[in-house]
């Protein structure tokens, strides 16, 4: 029975619609406040949204290693995933090394699925990903395709040198950090 369980919400993770990418570039879709981001790698900008105006734009620094700008493809690279997440918790600066934190819900049942179908996430990480958001409150971090991930302070420097999170200045972190609400909407397209 515990097989057949397991299976059954394997194949429901698996048959999610895979997300396009004009879905993505819209940035004040699900909007969870009146506040969302919009990261543009290919632009190298974060874009904050207040009430679907923008409101403030800020350089950003990516993962290092990753010159191309491609998507997070496994644990081991340093790539910045695209893709719709929530801010899942905010880390003030005595609780992250990273000045401040927006710890974003990654990975997403959509980047899931995605592994899954290119063969890089099997269906235990899948079903254990599951049971995380139900008793947990959050994914697991562990899964083939990493995490944790987020948006951060100490960047904007003009030069990639994270693990994957989006770096912004401490000035800028300090400007949206007190507008952006767990659950608000973060778009991150190429």
């Amino acid at each position: 029975m515990k097989k057949f369980l397991a299976a059954a919400a394997a194949l429901t993770y698996l048959a999610q619609p895979a997300q396009n990418d004009a879905t993505a570039r819209t940035a004040t879709d699900n909007f969870k406040s009146s506040a969302s981001i919009l990261i543009d790698k290919s632009e190298r900008k974060v874009m904050v949204y207040q009430n679907e105006v923008l409101a403030f734009s800020f350089p950003a620094d990516f993962g290092k290693d990753c010159t191309d700008m491609r998507d997070k493809s496994d644990a081991i690279d340093t790539c910045t995933p695209e893709g719709s997440y929530k801010v899942l918790e905010k880390r003030g600066i005595n609780r992250t090394r990273r000045y401040k934190e927006l710890l974003l819900d990654y990975p997403t049942q959509d980047d899931l699925s995605a592994g899954a179908r290119a063969g890089a996430v099997g269906w235990r990480d899948i079903v254990r990903d599951l049971y995380y958001r139900i008793r947990r409150g959050h994914p697991a971090y562990d899964t083939k395709l990493g995490g944790p991930f987020g948006i951060q302070g100490y960047g904007g420097t003009g030069k990639d040198w994270t693990d994957g999170y989006v770096a912004i200045s401490n000035e800028a972190m300090d400007k949206i950090f007190p507008i952006v609400v767990k659950g608000s909407a973060v778009n991150i397209v190429k």
